[in-house]
């Protein structure tokens, strides 16, 4: 049969007959609810749940930015080690690290906001091009740094380009990729994200040699400047088009994604788009200025709680600690008493990349809310674990790691091997589930709040990220390493029992049902009920249709 959607309340879907052959059929739903005007997923083209040449071409664009951004944040981890006194002629203090670090995540946090303001100002296109000009400044400044001033200036600029390609990267892609591969183009990015950090200290153990750090920081020029190039020959997003009221080049960009679709498809598909742009629109012009729109959002708890929710698991993301390894995981490793800690830190990013793989492909169907329950407790086990074995292991420097010597003090192995192994287990339980469900929580945001409240949660990250990176080696210093890891353990627990009473399960709901679940509460109960009721009508739907052939 056609796949092409002939009526608002009728849907396609690939089903196996009795020969074990695919075919396409065509549904109706029976008394489905929660499938409204703002439902894409109900309009499927033909061809959609196969990618084409242009969807290859736009995840190898997506790819590019989630590399520049995993490699600009993973690089400083073998710099921080390797820059000797190649900066002002002197070993840089632990402050002066922490200054470098966490200058990018300022840079970060303003990028964001950069990025969310102007994205529908000049286009995603425009912003993304702006940010890879930061990229690509910012690198220039580092690598030709003699002074702690330049380098924390270049890494702030960097950031700049940081905070775009993490939010408005994942936007654009979101909004050119087909419905069907929506998961898939924006899971990639995520995967690109640690797979730019692999490859940043991979490099960085090869680069050990005198001024080898700037090599690393300029690599970052060339994809910066390719991808800005490769942008050209992608269309604006239709959202955006259609934001300017150009409706024609909004159905033209879907021509594109959806090759096969007929002209029906695609009109049901561009009314469906300029319905969610309506209703941002309209809250815009109810509260036209930011004061506004916060006041509307502190009031009203179906849009507060979502944000809350949010908010508070980007936080966690950060404070849970996973990128004082991500940072300082060479500086750690090389103050252990480690002759290559750069090579060392590859066994952190390559379970980092793998697990994050792992929670990509397993998210859905495990449930948003089961995986982090089952993550955050391996998470907080693990770093009990590995503060026990600081502990023990820097018992013969009084609790303490000396993070301005590199392999000055030679520790019983049998613990930093410990410490290692416990630091693995700790990412594969962080990356699927601290390190991934925030991204999520993006959907549980009404529409007409969904671009200010994206941008009030991602801010909490970068400012999560900003007091991490900022304070990871002083309170080492001061605490000791066994000290600094059982902090991250407490703060995983916090958020645990956080989850556990105000995080719902949002996997199967309409974007009508999201919404719905915050109306009293935060909807924990409400939404395993919710979720029952639909797979009950849905599975009833689908015996009906069956019977019908």
């Amino acid at each position: 049969m056609a796949s092409n959607l002939k009526s608002t309340n009728s849907f396609s879907s690939t089903e196996k007959d009795d020969k074990g052959d695919q075919q396409q059929i065509e549904r109706v739903p029976q008394n489905l609810e929660g499938i409204s005007e703002f439902d894409e997923s109900v309009v499927i083209a033909e061809g959609e749940e196969h990618i084409n040449a242009y969807t290859y071409y736009l995840l190898g664009v997506g790819a590019l930015s989630g590399l520049l951004f995993g490699y600009d944040t993973g690089v400083i981890s073998a710099a921080l080690v390797n820059i000797g006194t190649d900066i002002g002629g002197k070993v840089l203090t632990s402050v002066e690290k922490e200054w470098v670090a966490s200058s990018t995540s300022v840079g970060a946090l303003i990028g964001a906001w950069f990025g969310g303001w102007f994205m529908d100002r000049i286009g995603r296109k425009g912003v993304l091009l702006c940010g890879d000009v930061f990229f690509a400044i910012g690198a220039l400044l580092v690598c030709t740094s003699f002074s702690l001033v330049q380098l924390i200036i270049g890494r702030l600029i960097l950031g700049l380009g940081v905070g775009i390609g993490a939010g408005v990267c994942a936007v654009y892609l979101a909004e050119l990729s087909p419905t069907l591969q929506r998961g898939r183009v924006i899971g990639l990015q995520s995967i690109c994200i640690t797979g730019g950090q692999l490859i940043s200290y991979a490099i960085g153990a090869g680069m050990t040699f005198h001024n080898g750090w700037r090599y690393l920081f300029a690599l970052s020029i060339p994809p910066a400047v390719f991808q800005a190039v490769a942008l050209h020959f992608l269309p604006e997003s239709p959202r955006y088009s259609l934001l300017k009221g150009r409706r024609e080049d909004a159905k033209d960009t879907l021509r594109i994604v959806y090759s096969l679709a007929s002209e029906d498809v695609l009109d049901r598909k561009c009314d469906i788009i300029q319905a969610t742009v309506a209703v941002g629109q309209a809250f815009n012009q109810k509260h036209p200025s930011i004061l506004g729109r916060l006041r509307a959002i502190a009031r009203d708890g179906r849009y507060r709680r979502p944000i809350i929710i949010s908010s508070a698991l980007f936080l966690a993301c950060q404070l849970g600690g996973v990128n004082s390894l991500m940072y300082y995981s060479g500086t750690l490793f090389a103050a252990a008493g480690l002759k290559n800690p750069t090579a060392v830190s590859i066994s952190v990013a390559a379970t980092n990349v793998t697990a994050t793989t792992i929670g990509v492909i397993f998210l859905d169907k495990v449930g948003r809310r089961r995986t982090y329950l089952i993550g955050a407790p391996i998470c907080i086990a693990a770093l009990c674990m590995a503060s026990m074995c600081f502990h023990f292991m820097t018992i013969p420097t009084g609790g303490k790691l000396d993070t301005s010597l590199i392999g000055g003090y030679q520790y019983p192995s049998n613990w930093v091997i410990g410490m290692i192994m416990c630091m693995i287990i700790y990412l594969l339980g962080f990356c699927p589930s601290l390190g991934t469900v925030p991204y999520t929580t993006i959907e549980l945001l009404p529409l007409e709040v969904r671009s200010i409240g994206t941008a009030i949660a991602v801010s909490w990250q970068w400012i999560g990220n900003i007091v991490l990176s900022s304070t990871f080696l002083t309170i080492m210093n001061k605490t000791g390493p066994a000290g600094s890891f059982g902090i991250y353990a407490v703060v995983i627990a916090i958020a645990l029992v956080f989850v556990y009473f105000c995080y719902p399960e949002p996997s199967g709901l309409s974007i009508e049902e999201t919404g719905e679940l915050f109306t009293e509460g935060f909807g924990v109960k409400k939404a395993n009920m919710m979720r029952r009721a639909r797979q009950q009508v849905v599975k009833e739907s689908r015996q009906g249709t069956k019977g019908g052939y």
